[in-house]
């Protein structure tokens, strides 16, 4: 039915002899009344998870920098920078020439989204098998790690979990483990507005804006006196993490619900009015 050679288009007299499901007025009614219920509650799922995201975000400015401290802590902050505190590796550049189609999987920076690890399908590549030489690169539950170029530099990355592995680490992607700071507490930091602000003042601007290990380490933090108040303002923050992705989680099968909703509904293959009540 497209016509044009540029852009497809559909003329009004092709339109005209489209077949669609044509209810009565009370069932038209009745379907649009129970669509619109759900809209209304995607609206308000989606109000509720702005809310709490502002709330995290005043949380975080509050408990990452000192400005308010949580119950039983006391002890100067202190501004550190982060090469001081932590061990950072960049990825190997595995050449893509020798992908194979099963083995070992590559976290690419394209495997690393805001705060999760992303393996669909068509994101994934895979290694033979781990060699002795490529030991180092093999990451590990626990692992940091930041994806160094990209539209989205500075906000992408994750904390690696054992559905994660076996994983090896490839090139523009940073793998951080610490030494003298808690894992959680950094975690956060680098999802914190101000690591983001940071990332967007040093990255190089060109076809692809990148940070470099060295920009990584430079960040200066600040560092509760003690690992315990660290972990405790971590524990805080990923309760709050939590809720927002069981909110999320209920907004994608909300959605999902209105889109089978959409599919049995204006399809006439599920009826909210009987054939009775449409003739009455």
């Amino acid at each position: 039915m497209g016509q044009g050679a540029v852009r497809a288009n559909v003329g009004q007299q092709n339109l005209g002899r489209v077949l669609a499901p044509l209810p009565s007025l009370t069932e038209q009614r009745a379907i649009a009344e129970a669509l619109n219920d759900i809209d209304n509650l995607l609206r308000a799922l989606d109000r509720l998870i702005a809310k709490k995201r502002d709330l995290k975000q005043a949380a975080m400015q509050q408990l990452l920098t000192g400005e308010s401290r949580l119950p039983g802590f006391q002890g100067d902050w202190e501004m550190k920078r982060l090469a001081n505190h932590i061990d950072l590796l960049t990825g190997f550049p595995f050449p893509s020439g020798k992908y194979s189609d099963s083995g070992i999987r590559l976290l690419r920076g394209s495997n690393v989204k805001r705060g999760k690890t992303d393996w669909t399908e068509e994101l994934v590549q895979h290694w033979p098998a781990i060699t002795p030489e490529l030991q180092r690169y093999q990451l590990r539950a626990g692992d940091l790690v930041i994806a160094m170029d990209g539209s989205l530099v500075g906000r992408s990355y994750a904390r690696l979990r054992e559905s994660d592995l076996p994983a090896m680490l490839l090139q523009r992607v940073a793998r951080i483990r610490s030494k003298t700071i808690d894992v959680s507490y950094l975690t956060q930091i680098v999802g914190s507005r101000r690591f983001v602000d940071y990332c967007d003042s040093v990255k190089t601007v060109t076809a692809i804006p990148h940070i470099s290990s060295a920009d990584i380490q430079n960040f200066e933090i600040a560092m509760p006196p003690t690992l315990a108040e660290q972990a405790a303002i971590a524990e805080v923050l990923s309760e709050m993490d939590a809720e927002l992705v069981g909110l999320e989680r209920r907004r994608d099968k909300t959605l999902a619900l209105k889109q089978g909703m959409m599919q049995e509904l204006l399809t006439g293959r599920t009826r909210l009015v009987s054939p009775r009540e449409v003739h009455v």
